[in-house]
């Protein structure tokens, strides 16, 4: 695992030294971190906040930056529907003469046709002896 995070490490502080004798690269540079609240077995608050920007600005070119902040609300209506709802609050500095202001209301469903329906894995405690849920879970998304 330690040598995964130095690899990672090396690598981004070379592609961060690289140069380019004839013109400099744009480089972005996002982030994305998400707060959830259990509300109960069916309901669930969020809070995604994501942060975008232009770090290295070629030449010639304007700065770029952006913050998204969305609150979200999430019902499981039943075992294969989820309710969703959203609000985005996002400003984009756009030029250095131009910025922009979203505000967008989002309504939507998901539906989970394979996932309700797989067994969960309980373990149990080596020292209490109680079973135990796991702690972690993967969510893939593209």
């Amino acid at each position: 695992m330690k040598l995964t995070w130095r690899l990672m490490l090396a690598l981004l502080f070379v592609g961060a030294s690289s140069r380019t004798a004839v013109a400099q690269r744009p480089f972005q540079l996002w982030g994305n971190v998400t707060f959830d609240w259990l509300k109960g077995d069916r309901l669930t608050y969020s809070f995604d906040l994501e942060p975008k920007a232009l770090v290295v600005v070629p030449a010639g070119s304007p700065e770029w930056r952006n913050l998204d902040l969305t609150p979200s609300v999430e019902y499981a209506a039943t075992n294969w529907l989820d309710l969703t709802g959203e609000f985005v609050a996002g400003y984009t500095k756009q030029t250095d003469d131009e910025n922009s202001l979203e505000l967008t209301p989002r309504v939507g469903v998901r539906f989970h046709f394979l996932s309700r329906d797989l067994p969960t894995i309980v373990r149990q405690d080596p020292v209490t002896g109680r079973e135990r849920l796991p702690k972690r879970r993967l969510v893939v998304r593209d």
